[in-house]
């Protein structure tokens, strides 16, 4: 009996640590609006293309813009295992990618700027969220008045937000 449900366990383990599903593959399209603290926004034409290669990489293909203006990036998501994904930039940047609740989301350091995305999909499309920190503060670090330690907290400002919900096609 004990061995029935460590099979079991080990089945619904596995069950939750799969690649993405065929309903993540698609074109995508929708408006990027870009809003920064001082309220400005800006727009953009955004598509994604997300294409399976084989059992554990995908394409995706990020645009941005129209016409003359449209930069397109090809990036390459790897399934690592247990719900962990690889973004390959394929210019030697990886970004590490975790998946839950239909949701991809990765959080990576650039030029002194944390950025957090998430890619959220539902019945209709995919909801893109960016949120960009670049000033951070340190507090706590020291013993209250009860003598107890308080732990060192790093907060960061955050200054840009980005969202998209891109249409599947």
């Amino acid at each position: 009996m004990k061995t029935f449900y460590l099979l079991l366990f080990s089945l619904f383990s596995l069950g939750s640590y799969t690649q993405l599903s065929e309903k993540w593959m698609g074109n995508y399209q929708g408006d990027l609006l870009a809003t920064n603290l001082a309220g400005i926004e800006t727009s953009y034409k955004m598509e994604l293309d997300i294409s399976k290669i084989d059992e554990v990489s995908y394409n995706w293909v990020i645009s941005y813009g129209e016409d003359s203006t449209r930069q397109e990036r090809a990036y390459q998501l790897n399934f690592i295992g247990m719900n962990i994904y690889e973004m390959d930039e394929k210019n030697s940047i990886l970004l590490k990618v975790s998946y839950s609740n239909n949701a991809l989301t990765s959080v990576f350091e650039v030029d002194g700027n944390l950025l957090h995305v998430t890619y959220r999909l539902d019945k209709k499309g995919i909801l893109f969220e960016l949120t960009s920190s670049n000033e951070k503060t340190v507090s706590g670090g020291s013993p209250n008045d009860s003598g107890s330690n308080i732990p060192v907290v790093i907060s960061y400002q955050t200054v840009a937000f980005q969202t998209a919900f891109l249409k599947r096609q």
